[in-house]
């Protein structure tokens, strides 16, 4: 058992390396068909998938096709489209159809994975800039591997194209320049040799424009809660062809980034469960054994005597023992696999709260539900354990004495959503600023050694997270801390 999950895990770091490898691998692609031949590459693999054909829409919005052709990369210009669908297809007759009337020939099998642009249009959200074709011959038992694969790719290729297609975009005419700075979703600056910004798009001034001249020249910079990969290239300006300026453009890489480390704590939270969930099975036999003892010894014990009195104590408190382990073994092995149902999150506070008695009531609890039903679609024990955990951070803040206030509402968020949310604000003394990017991480605590897992809230915000909320905080040094746990409200048809 040890060796299949030491070999389990050991495929899995694998598995990482060679994503982060392909990522890198495509981050020093110059070309198109450089970005071809790194996807060739990954598949070579896979025997029952062919060559890779690319349609996409260039930098001048032409349509193209990349292609392998007797080993060779060959490209065409298209004027027909093809599906702009967003969604992964499987041997749609229509992509079969829409090749072969350009390549001349059939094409049976056929696995379409839509290509999503950085920047595309607000009206084209729903759509697809461009696909890879992959013709195949997958078994049904290989393609749910295969489509895994391929699916933790596709944001690389397309961060790859973009960068290649805004690449383009910045060696065009001055003409295309002027039309189309103020146009890039990405910060682009201009910056002369002496390193003043000579000229900025909108986007550098409104989200970069009040760092320091000298920290935009970084690798990577982290601004307002985003992150950017910083990408710097030398410009001639003027009579001579040796370099004057510099023109900087600043990727957000924030979601890719936070997507590489939700890859990673996912192998730490599957590691982890495995571990409690064995745990969890070689404890509950003994107490089986102790608590079947005491209940056998228990009638045979003198009335009045400490012995009964010590039997009872010994099982009840291996009853207490078993029910833990019933819940930690629910949640290591069950866990998100257990049926969401629509709940009223009244209903969930109000019997959170009634497990923590014994430690909210050292303080001030005022407890402020909403008047009418709050209902959410979640798995109700999970939900409870977020709960939980925030309330018990809350009070074990507060130490001996505070006022804690939990309150439940429904409201709508900044994108007009409908969310049902819960908040937990304690008076304790509050976050330090150089903590609070730590506080969902693993097995950070601030607690002394022995008291604490530093697991509470980062497998809350996990669990937030399924359920498609978030969980956000604000916290005052001296004053307190407020968390609030959003979830989508469940709204009837």
């Amino acid at each position: 058992m040890s060796t299949q999950r030491s070999r389990k895990a050991n495929d899995q770091d694998a598995n990482i390396k060679k994503l982060v490898k392909f990522i890198e691998n495509l981050g020093s692609a110059r070309t198109v068909d450089d970005v071809m031949v790194r996807i060739r590459a990954e598949l070579k693999n896979f025997a029952r998938v062919k060559e890779p054909i690319l349609a996409f829409a260039d930098a001048h919005h032409r349509l193209r096709l990349t292609f392998y052709q007797k080993g060779s990369i060959h490209e065409k210009t298209v004027t027909a489209g093809w599906s702009r669908r967003p969604d992964i297809r499987f041997n749609d007759v229509k992509d079969s159809q829409y090749l072969a009337n350009i390549f001349g020939r059939p094409f049976a099998r056929l696995l379409a994975i839509p290509i999503r642009s950085r920047r595309r249009r607000s009206d084209q959200k729903s759509k697809a800039d461009g696909v890879l074709y992959l013709e195949h011959s997958l078994k049904k038992e290989e393609v749910a591997t295969f489509l895994k694969f391929i699916e933790d790719r596709v944001e690389a290729m397309s961060s790859a194209l973009d960068r290649l297609f805004l690449e383009q975009q910045l060696k065009d005419s001055s003409l295309m320049w002027e039309r189309t700075f103020d146009s890039l979703q990405d910060p682009v600056a201009i910056f002369g040799s002496d390193g003043e910004i000579l000229r900025a798009n909108r986007a550098f001034s409104e989200q970069l424009a009040n760092l320091s001249v000298d920290g935009l020249f970084d690798e990577t910079i982290q601004h307002d809660g985003r992150e950017y990969e910083v990408h710097s290239y030398p410009i001639s300006v003027g009579h001579t062809d040796r370099p004057s300026n510099t023109i900087s453009h600043y990727i957000d890489v924030t979601r890719s980034t936070r997507l590489k480390k939700q890859l990673m704590q996912g192998e730490k939270m599957a590691a982890l469960g495995q571990l409690a969930g064995h745990i969890a099975h070689e404890l509950n036999n003994p107490l089986t054994g102790i608590r079947s003892m005491a209940q056998l010894l228990i009638p045979q014990a003198p009335e009045g005597t400490n012995l009964k009195s010590d039997l009872i104590e010994a099982e009840i408190a291996a009853e207490r023992c078993q029910k833990i382990i019933t819940n930690l073994r629910e949640f290591s092995t069950a866990g998100f696999e257990q049926k969401q149902i629509r709940v009223d999150l009244n209903d969930i506070v109000t019997k959170t709260l009634s497990l923590l008695n014994s430690l909210t009531r050292r303080f001030e609890l005022i407890v402020e539900l909403s008047s009418s039903e709050v209902p959410i679609f979640v798995e109700p024990h999970l939900t409870q354990q977020v709960i939980f955990n925030i309330v018990k951070n809350a009070c074990e803040a507060m130490t001996d004495s505070g006022q804690l206030v939990v309150k439940t509402y429904a409201a709508k968020d900044n994108s007009g959503e409908s969310i049902a949310a819960v908040s937990i604000e304690d008076s304790g003394p509050g976050i330090a600023p150089e903590l609070r990017e730590k506080v969902f991480e693993f097995f950070f605590t601030t607690k002394a050694v022995g008291e604490g897992t530093g697991l509470g809230l980062s497998m809350s915000r996990s669990i937030v997270e399924r359920f498609g909320g978030r969980i956000e905080f604000d916290s005052t040094i001296g004053k307190g801390t407020t968390f609030r746990v959003l979830l989508p409200l469940e709204v009837s048809e």
